[in-house]
């Protein structure tokens, strides 16, 4: 998984986003609280551009 790997480098530097809040802060639990939750809900008609 993602966060796994970013937690290599970046420990308590990672955030889990997701619509659920719950979700996310239920996955910072299985990471031992090393990731901190967000939640984030990007609507469909929104134009992601490329940084």
């Amino acid at each position: 998984m993602g966060a796994k790997l970013l937690l290599q480098d970046y420990p308590n530097k990672v955030w889990i986003a997701g619509r659920d809040m719950q979700k996310a802060e239920q996955f910072c639990i299985q990471l031992n609280h090393l990731v901190s939750p967000m939640q984030l809900d990007v609507p469909v008609n929104t134009i992601l551009c490329e940084l």
